[in-house]
């Protein structure tokens, strides 16, 4: 790499990928690391934050064995939307991470809707893999 380049970086359902990515938008490398979430009961879809932590660290790990980390002018993150994922001030996830096909909180969501719960216009609806209705149905223990 001799280029100033971007470093990319994808928290997937499936996997986490990056990428070493050319000013001139020319794929340098990439790695990927699958990393799949669990259904621990019907309708859930969650996954332990660090888990993605780990994977993240094994693709950069990759891509920076056989590429110079300095040469990275700037990082790129992106990610599956919209997921809720809870930790404490200083990073430690509270609870697993509920991605987008959770459908859990289908409950949350219906009273979320209801006239009397909104104070303002209806913008959107609320439904039942949005964070909002999401983390009203979370129970930390």
């Amino acid at each position: 790499m001799t280029s100033p380049s971007v470093l990319a970086i994808d928290l997937g359902t499936t996997g986490v990928r990056a990428a070493i990515i050319c000013l001139d938008v020319t794929t340098v490398d990439e790695a990927k690391v699958a990393c799949a979430y669990d259904r621990p009961n019907e309708g859930w879809a969650e996954i332990d934050p660090r888990r993605w932590w780990a994977a993240t660290r094994t693709v950069l790990a990759a891509l920076f064995r056989a590429h110079d980390p300095h040469a990275i002018a700037s990082i790129a993150v992106t990610g599956q939307a919209p997921t809720a994922a809870l930790v404490t001030s200083d990073g430690t996830p509270t609870y697993p991470a509920i991605l987008w096909p959770d459908t859990r909180a289908a409950e949350e969501a219906n009273e979320l809707n209801e006239p009397s719960y909104l104070r303002r216009p209806k913008v959107f609806t609320m439904a039942a893999s949005s964070s909002g209705s999401r983390i009203v149905g979370i129970e930390i223990v």
